[in-house]
């Protein structure tokens, strides 16, 4: 039995055995009872089961050496970061429901410092100004500081990259250094819009659903929301005073942000003398 290979003897049964070794991750000798004490039917099996091993080996090593996440795979990455990030911001949006302002001030931050924090490498040590005002356009200063600060103390780009790590593994998908990269760009990127949508939970569209949450997960809701003109009340003077000269009934695939319902020939003379 000796000069088959991969095939021993204990007492008067036969056993296949090999060795799993992937660099230094694992290095384990396995032996496999092949039930049997017939040498003729061990050497027929042997053959078979190595075939069996070379395959699921192959399967290991591309798994774990492919540099690049599946569309479905990042998917999967985004949709779990939203869910998440989507709770702990509508558990702060339902403890304190009167602070409406300082939620929406909240989300707002949040978003960015995500967002900022997504294009920024995972070892990163400091955050470029360029990009710290860049995503944050129209914000006080006492908001670009918060943003600022929550970056430089939790440093999401770095501690997202655990995260990513054990949500590959835990997928099973690989986890090389650029498909981590990759896994945490994604998962920043989900806590952003996550927040982004939390800023939506009072909308009348969400609140119609019943539960906010399930409406704010649903990418149709959402779409919706953001696709609807601003409210009434916000409009501008100019607006109140011609009611038709926006309308809400513009269709969402629309290419221009309003639509004028008055006809052309209303329209004439009065363009003709602003011209």
């Amino acid at each position: 039995m000796a000069s088959i290979t991969y095939l021993c003897r204990r007492g008067a049964r036969y056993y296949y055995r090999r060795r799993l070794y992937q660099r230094s991750v694992v290095n384990h000798p396995i032996s496999i009872s092949l039930g049997t004490a017939d040498p003729v039917e061990a050497r027929r099996l042997v053959p078979r089961l190595s075939a069996r091993w070379e395959m699921m080996a192959m399967q290991m090593f591309n798994r774990s050496s492919r540099g690049f996440l599946q569309a479905q795979e990042l998917t999967r990455i985004f949709r779990a970061g939203l869910d998440e990030e989507l709770g702990l911001a509508m558990a702060s949006h339902f403890d304190a429901p009167d602070a409406l302002e300082g939620n929406r001030r909240t989300v707002r931050v949040l978003e960015a410092a995500y967002r900022i924090a997504a294009r920024l490498p995972a070892d990163a040590d400091s955050v470029p100004e360029t990009i710290v005002n860049e995503m944050t356009d129209g914000f006080s200063d006492e908001d670009r500081a918060a943003v600022v600060m929550m970056l430089r103390s939790l440093a999401p780009h770095k501690s997202a990259q655990r995260d990513a790590e054990s949500a590959l593994t835990a997928m099973s998908a690989p986890t090389t250094p650029r498909a981590i990269d990759d896994a945490r760009v994604q998962l920043l990127r989900a806590r952003a819009e996550a927040q982004a949508r939390a800023a939506l939970a009072d909308h009348p569209l969400a609140a119609s659903r019943g539960d906010p949450y399930t409406a704010l997960l649903d990418d149709d809701v959402v779409a919706a929301i953001r696709c609807q003109p601003a409210a009434h009340s916000a409009a501008s003077p100019a607006e109140h005073a011609d009611p038709h000269r926006f309308s809400s009934a513009a269709p969402v695939d629309s290419p221009f942000l309003t639509q004028d319902t008055r006809r052309f020939s209303e329209i004439i003379e009065d363009t003709i003398k602003m011209i």
